[in-house]
Parts: structure tokens; C-alpha cells; sequence
């Protein structure tokens, strides 16, 4: 009799993980023009854990690029246990100058657009994004020259740093931010 509750326990489990798809349509506009070859991705992220966490329990659903027209499609699916928090990432250099990497925008995609299933029957259409926009938060990374790879939190009030290895990258990093955000003394 245990065994019998135990392998009913077991098989709940396995049914409750469920396909989920999602889509997301749009066209992304540099100014006046099509903003082309722009990486687009659609991500699956965690919520009610920290930030940290989500980085690394995210997972990429599907990448791709804009065509030549600044247009994209993205249909993904993938299995989880929980309903599926979707994301759209941007990563452009859309009026960024000669600054080094790439701006990152996300956008949440609202629950009515997930599906049961790994077919989307609704298509969330973004519309048209111009990228010259500039977002109250962002996410930005920067390749400096004594730093492999850092990330920085861009916030209209503040910034956060997640790693200084020396005082010259301050100066680098302050160069690079103060033509967008107003930046403070660390």
C-alpha cells in the first residue's frame, strides 16, 4: 500500500510539469531607421528569488535578430513546473556614440500571453520601439580595459558597482556613464 502512495506521488509530479510557449512580435526603430541585425531574446525568468538567483536560474528560451527591417518574431516554448514568467531582452548599440558594449532593455510579457502547450495561440505585438529611448532603468555592460566584463545597476538617482578592481576603472566608468546619467562621487 505504500508503494502504491509513493508511485502516485511520484507520477503527480512528473504530470505537473507542463510545456508553456509564448510569442512576442515587433520592430525596432534606431531614430528613423530600422534597427537591424539587434539581438532579441525571449527568457524565462524565476521570480520569488533574489536577483542573483535569477541570473543564474534564467534560462534563454530563443535568440535571434531583427531582420532589415528593424522586425522580429520570437516563438518559444519550454517545460517548467510553475507557470512561466517571460521576458523580451534587447541588446543594442542604438545611440550609444563609440561606448564600448551593448545597452540591455527587458520587457515583461503579461501572463495572458503564455500558453499551455509548445504552441503560442496568442501573439503579444510590442508594436514599434524607437531605442533612442531612455529608460529610467537599465542594465548596462561595459568592456573596460582593466576589466573583463563588469555589470553595472543605472538607476535615475543612483548607480551600484559590482566590481572596482582599481581607481583608474572609476574614471573609465564615470567617462563612460556621465554624457547619459548624472553621476555621483563613490
Amino acid at each position: 500500500m505504500k508503494a502504491v502512495i509513493v508511485l502516485l506521488a511520484l507520477l503527480s509530479g512528473v504530470v505537473s510539469f507542463r510545456s508553456q510557449s509564448v510569442a512576442i512580435r515587433g520592430r525596432l526603430m534606431c531614430g528613423s531607421n530600422p534597427a537591424s541585425n539587434v539581438r532579441v531574446k525571449l527568457w524565462e525568468e524565476d521570480t520569488g528569488v533574489s536577483e542573483a538567483k535569477k541570473r543564474e536560474e534564467g534560462k534563454t528560451v530563443l535568440t535571434r535578430y531583427t531582420d532589415g527591417n528593424g522586425e522580429f518574431l520570437l516563438k518559444g516554448d519550454t517545460v517548467e513546473l510553475t507557470p512561466i514568467d517571460p521576458v523580451f531582452k534587447v541588446y543594442h548599440d542604438c545611440d550609444d556614440g563609440i561606448k564600448p558594449g551593448k545597452r540591455k532593455v527587458k520587457f515583461k510579457i503579461p501572463q495572458s500571453y503564455v500558453t499551455n502547450g509548445k504552441t503560442p495561440k496568442k501573439v503579444f505585438d510590442i508594436g514599434t520601439l524607437n531605442l533612442e529611448t531612455i529608460f529610467h532603468v537599465s542594465l548596462v555592460r561595459k568592456k573596460l580595459s582593466n576589466l573583463t566584463s563588469t555589470c553595472f545597476f543605472i538607476h535615475p538617482h543612483n548607480f551600484f558597482i559590482s566590481l572596482i578592481p582599481n581607481p583608474s576603472s572609476v574614471k573609465v566608468l564615470k567617462s563612460i556613464l556621465s554624457s547619459r546619467f548624472s553621476v555621483i562621487n563613490i
